[in-house]
């Protein structure tokens, strides 16, 4: 039964003529209240405020919550646990605008879990303010060095790390023109650090520590948040990915193929070759006996190691072998087997190599923008690759 409180506000009169206004105060009654709210966590909290709290201060609660998600390992997802992982909140978000299993790339999505539990990444915080979804994956992302890629309807997350074996091969036998390098000098004006700004768990404020390599005096350094990031060394590693990113990845490379662009992905580690001499002689293979290898050219030798790398039907790179000279100018002799059956009858183009010395026999490189034009052109873009840029990924402020 309710109850219901009233209050006259104006005077007490006996006088039937004039009326009485009264004002409803109050409404008390006993109702059945909801437990639980679908998507949604509450918490109940009982608080207890005194004249020694300041006025700023009463009004604000804070609260440490981590979230319960499925977790996809195995090729399966786990029934919700507490997790800052990074990946199960990637595949929450996608899945939070209404997208399946369908629209997420698992198999890599799984691949980098593995990889990013192992490192103790994580990603912490929230978002409070309206934003896109790919702005919010690659914030979620960014923690672990990856970034969201679209891939045939598929949201796959692509990590930047050090890498080992390449991926395919572009030289002038499968370009449409001439590979353009554009060399970025260094500039005088430009940051000498990065200063990350991090949230500090232990003082509820931002934080920031200041990353610099070698010879930087840190006096105009470039300032970034890394959003996601709690700990100090994690911030760290973080500035110091993206100072060495600024001091070591200064050339990019464009050029054209045919459809040959299309085997690569974002982020895919491929070598390049131009016909600069001094650099990667390149070529197509005429013939294949065994270890015996018989180029269109004659070879130049140099001095030190020389390596032969292949293209295989499917466009991917086929070595490195290590080569030797015979008595015949275009002809090498590798120092293992072959780990594919080259074509030679005519029936498709025969593969192309790459040959040159150790550290000149080609340009690595990451792929970074692939742009198809019809049917018949492919622009890429790509970054060179150093693996001075992955060297404090591991390691901890001074």
């Amino acid at each position: 039964r309710p109850e219901v409180r009233a209050k006259r506000t104006t005077p007490g009169t006996d006088d039937t003529r004039v009326y009485d206004k009264v004002q409803w105060t109050a409404l008390k009654a006993e109702l059945d209240s909801a437990s639980h709210y679908e998507g949604v966590t509450t918490i109940a909290v009982k608080i207890r405020g005194t004249n020694a709290l300041a006025g700023s201060a009463e009004n604000k609660f804070n609260l440490i919550a981590i979230r319960k998600l499925p977790v996809y390992e195995n090729g399966s997802w786990s029934a919700p646990q507490l997790t800052e992982d990074i990946a199960p909140f990637f595949a929450y978000v996608i899945k939070s605008v209404g997208h399946t299993d369908h629209q997420i790339g698992l198999e890599e999505m799984e691949e980098l879990h593995d990889l990013w539990s192992a490192r103790g990444d994580s990603f912490s915080a929230v978002f409070d303010n309206k934003t896109t979804l790919f702005e919010a994956l690659k914030k979620v992302l960014a923690v672990g060095y990856a970034e969201p890629t679209l891939d045939y309807g598929q949201i796959i997350p692509v990590r930047d790390g050090p890498r080992t074996a390449f991926e395919h091969m572009y030289q002038p036998d499968n370009m449409v023109g001439e590979l353009e390098r554009d060399i970025k000098l260094f500039d005088p004006d430009e940051p000498d650090g990065i200063e990350v700004e991090y949230f500090d768990p232990q003082t509820w404020k931002p934080a920031t520590v200041l990353c610099t390599l070698p010879g930087d005096l840190g006096q105009a350094p470039k300032k970034v948040r890394a959003f996601g990031i709690t700990d100090k060394t994690k911030a760290w590693r973080f500035g110091m990915r993206q100072r060495r990113i600024q001091r070591y990845r200064r050339t990019r490379y464009t050029f054209k193929t045919e459809m040959d662009g299309l085997n690569s992905r974002y982020l895919s580690y491929c070598a390049l070759a131009d016909d600069i001499p001094g650099y990667s002689q390149t070529g197509r293979v005429l013939a294949v006996n065994g270890r015996v290898i018989t180029l269109d050219a004659d070879l130049e030798w140099g001095t030190g190691t020389h390596f032969l790398a292949l293209r295989k039907p499917d466009g991917t790179l086929s070595g490195l072998y290590t080569a030797t000279p015979t008595d015949s100018a275009n002809i090498v002799t590798i120092g293992s087997n072959l780990n594919f059956s080259p074509t030679l009858d005519g029936s498709m183009e025969p593969p192309l190599y790459m040959f040159g010395e150790a550290e000149r026999w080609s340009h690595p490189a990451l792929i970074t923008d692939i742009k198809p034009s019809g049917t018949e052109r492919v622009s890429m873009t790509a970054v060179n690759y150093d693996e001075r840029v992955y060297v404090d990924d591991d390691n901890g402020p001074a």
